[in-house]
């Protein structure tokens, strides 16, 4: 009899134990769940609070603050045939949309060109003009334009209106302002000697009659050299 009693004895603690143990277990999966839940919802808070801000208009906002801002002087090279100070511009709201967007080229001649890959080209001058302010500067005289040069690159391009006609890249255009315009659209900034045309780094620069308005001639220089 004392035997059976212990025996049930021993049953009904190993029953209590193992349902203790089963508790313990599910209290810990529990407190992992949770745990778990948690930490997703911090990381994922996080990860939209970055977004947020990265995303944020004042972080993305190219424009500029005002029209001031876009403002800077533009000079048309030292060559040039009119003498010149430096200039104020303001840019002017552009109302065509332009047929070029890039310009790479004027009279067959870029920016990027050497004096032995101008000469390939267009042949020997007919005239070499040295610049006594600058030392390594240069102009090539030719009958229907003059090719400045720095250290042996190319500086800048003159056209003057007598040429009648002129090549951009590779459309040709007649040397008036309206057939310019007509080519480039309006123009990115006014200044008081001409117009001016930016596309990236390249400038044309077309220097007018102060009175009559009519072009005297096109100047095309790289954004550096103003």
């Amino acid at each position: 009899m004392n035997v059976m009693i212990r025996d049930k004895g021993i049953k009904l603690a190993a029953a209590v134990t193992r349902k203790r143990r089963f508790h313990e277990i599910a209290l810990f999966l529990l407190l992992l769940i949770i745990l778990v839940i948690t930490a997703v919802r911090l990381i994922t808070h996080i990860q939209v609070g970055t977004s947020e801000r990265t995303l944020s208009p004042k972080a993305v906002n190219l424009s500029p603050i005002s029209p001031a801002t876009t403002q800077f002087p533009v000079l048309s090279p030292s060559f040039a045939a009119q003498g010149e100070s430096v200039i104020d511009v303001s840019p002017k709201e552009a109302n065509l949309v332009p047929f070029i967007s890039t310009i790479y080229s004027l009279g067959g001649i870029s920016l990027y060109d050497d004096a032995q890959t101008v000469e390939v080209k267009k042949g020997n001058p007919t005239a070499m003009v040295q610049d006594p302010q600058f030392i390594g500067a240069i102009t090539y005289e030719y009958p229907d334009l003059n090719i400045g040069f720095d250290n042996n690159n190319v500086s800048f391009v003159q056209v003057p209106a007598e040429a009648g006609h002129i090549q951009i890249n590779d459309q040709s255009v007649s040397l008036t302002v309206s057939e310019i315009r007509g080519l480039l659209g309006e123009p990115d900034y006014v200044a008081e000697d001409g117009l001016v045309f930016q596309r990236k780094e390249a400038l044309i620069k077309l220097f007018l009659d102060p009175e009559t308005q009519e072009l005297i001639s096109l100047n095309y220089y790289h954004l550096s050299s103003t």
